[in-house]
């Protein structure tokens, strides 16, 4: 598991009741973490001495690399799960006609290390398709799937580390899954009754691979990893948003100024699609559970241009999931104007708190946004995530940690 080393910044440029956390981080890896590369001089197994320029067999925190070398079936035989910070299949890799790893009995993968500026996943640079049948699980941070010319297929399972660095069983704590638009396929993954992916839920997200900027929510259809379609949203135009486990609610209002409203309410996830100096507004009365799939939920505010205020939550509640293993929310936000203070691209006014079944709830930031988290009312205490952006706060952070 990565060591990070946390460099938290509080300031007063915008209220002297506002903090400010920036996403200035830093990560202090284990001496020996090393770039191996793929030989196959001694066979298809990972156990062999078939890597160079680090560390064979790989060690935890290596990062593993594929080129034109060795053999294209290639079997992961450690014991156990191996923390890698990252696997490439480079531009040479499909002159042997792709690659394909897969697991032995009782291995994994545990993708983890990731770094501002460093962005960690699995990547494939070469003109063929790759073919990952390795169980994957994800650290707290947000991982990439990308494929720039071709297809990434993957075979195995993708699963959030629900224990993440807080010891807890909050769902998902702090990971989050970004796939590109250009091919990623699944034989393995399944969606969830929200039609979201199974396991990942609001946390699963398409991303723009040259800005890194989330885009929307994730669904596989046919087997491919594609954005969740516009038909398949609940589309609000004003008032009550209703409640519904399963709801992948869009506000969607034929106006510059959109006013919606939540009592009691349980749903999935909520997007707001305003642009420009559009606005939406949605007002909670009681208490608003997000993630109710599966303990994962999200508000979205991914237009923005010139970090408008687009999206207002407030009054009443927040929370996640519905059951004592907790949840999280993730907070989605763009603008063209990175990392930068007020008018704020979306700003929550209401208190966040644990569910009612007394399980701890995670916050997670992800988008280049400036978001602003108001209430000095905050209770919950499963930790606060800030992957991308900033977060600016009043009095209450919570009673968890924080993550940058």
């Amino acid at each position: 598991m990565k060591t990070t080393t946390k460099k938290i910044i509080f300031t007063s440029q915008i209220c002297p009741a506002l903090a400010t956390v920036a996403l200035l981080w830093s990560a202090s890896q284990p001496a020996w973490a090393a770039t191996d590369t793929w030989t196959g001089f001694n066979g298809n197994t990972w156990a062999n001495a078939n890597l160079t320029g680090g560390n064979s067999p790989p060690m935890n925190g290596d990062s593993l690399v594929f080129g034109s070398s060795g053999i294209g079936s290639l079997d992961d035989n450690l014991s156990g799960a191996l923390t890698t910070y990252g696997i490439t299949f480079n531009s040479g890799a499909y002159n042997t006609g792709g690659y394909t790893l897969f697991n032995g009995p009782g291995c994994s993968i545990f993708l983890s290390g990731q770094a501002s500026g460093n962005i960690i996943g699995i990547t494939n640079g070469s003109t063929g398709l790759q073919t990952v049948n390795l169980n994957l699980n994800l650290d707290w941070g947000y991982y990439t799937f990308s494929d720039p010319a071709v297809s990434l297929a993957l075979g195995g399972t993708l699963t959030l580390n629900s224990g993440g660095v807080l010891g807890t069983t909050v769902p998902n704590a702090g990971g989050v899954a970004f796939f590109d638009s250009t091919g990623t396929i699944s034989t393995s993954l399944a969606n969830d009754a929200s039609g979201l992916i199974s396991g990942l839920g609001g946390a699963g997200l398409m991303y723009n691979i040259s800005t890194g900027n989330p885009t929307g929510l994730a669904t596989v259809s046919g087997g491919d990893i594609i954005a969740y379609p516009s038909a398949s949203y609940t589309v609000i135009s004003s008032g009550s948003i209703g409640t519904g486990a399963t709801k992948n609610i869009k506000f969607n209002t034929s106006g510059a100024t959109g006013t919606y409203t939540a009592s009691g309410a349980i749903v999935n996830t909520i997007t707001s699609i305003q642009a420009g100096t559009q606005t939406d507004t949605l007002t909670v009365t009681g208490t608003l559970t997000l993630g109710g799939t599966s303990g994962i939920g999200g508000i979205y505010a991914l237009n923005g241009t010139v970090n408008p205020s687009l999206l207002t939550v407030t009054g009443g509640t927040l929370t996640a999931g519905i059951t004592s293993a907790g949840g999280t929310i993730v907070f989605g936000g763009n603008d063209s104007t990175q990392h930068n203070f007020a008018p704020n691209v979306a700003t929550v006014a209401s208190s966040i708190t644990d569910n009612s079944s007394s399980g701890k709830v995670a916050v997670v930031k992800v988008g280049v946004s400036s978001m602003s988290m108001s209430s000095s009312a905050n209770t919950y205490s499963g930790g606060m995530y800030i992957l991308q952006g900033q977060i600016q706060a009043g009095s209450s952070w919570g009673s968890g940690p924080i993550y940058i």
